[in-house]
C-alpha cells in the first residue's frame, strides 16, 4: 500500500503488553487513522464508545475512553512497559470516561498536523479476546 501500514510499536511484543500501541499515517479522507481525529470532538466521542481490533489469532472488543492531543515524545503517553499514567490522561485529555479498571489498554496514535510533533491520541481497553474459530 502506497500510504504504508499501520503498525505496533516497536517495542511492543504482542497485545498481551500491559500498553499496546499502534501507529498509523493520517491519510485524507478517512484512510489509515485519519480519522481518529473525529474523537477530539465531544459529539463524535460520546457516540463512538466501542470497536474491534482484528488479529490473525483473536479478536479483541475495545472502549473507547479518552482522546487528546499529545507530543509524540511524550513519555506519560507513550509508553509500552506499562500502562500509560491515567491521571495524566485525564487531567490533559479532551475527552474521558471513566478510566479506573483498565487491565490492557490500547493506544491509537496519529500525525495531529504536518508542522509539529503533535499526535492525535485515542485511549482504549481491550476488553474482551476471542480466538478465531
Amino acid at each position: 500500500y502506497a500510504g504504508g501500514t499501520l503498525f505496533l510499536d516497536k517495542d511492543n511484543d504482542s497485545f498481551e503488553d500491559p500498553c499496546c500501541i499502534i501507529h498509523g499515517h493520517n491519510m485524507a479522507a478517512g484512510a489509515m487513522f485519519g480519522d481518529l481525529s473525529c474523537y477530539l470532538d465531544a459529539d463524535f466521542f460520546e457516540r463512538n464508545r466501542t470497536g474491534t481490533l482484528l488479529t490473525p489469532e483473536y479478536d479483541y472488543d475495545i472502549e473507547v475512553l479518552a482522546s487528546g492531543v499529545f507530543d509524540a515524545y511524550d513519555s506519560s503517553v507513550f509508553r509500552t512497559g506499562a500502562s500509560a499514567s491515567l491521571d495524566y490522561i485525564k487531567e490533559n485529555a479532551v475527552n474521558v470516561r471513566d478510566m479506573d479498571q483498565i487491565g490492557h489498554m490500547l493506544v491509537l496514535s496519529t500525525c495531529y498536523d504536518d508542522m509539529t510533533d503533535n499526535r492525535t491520541v485515542v485511549f482504549c481497553a481491550l476488553v474482551n479476546k476471542r480466538k478465531h474459530r
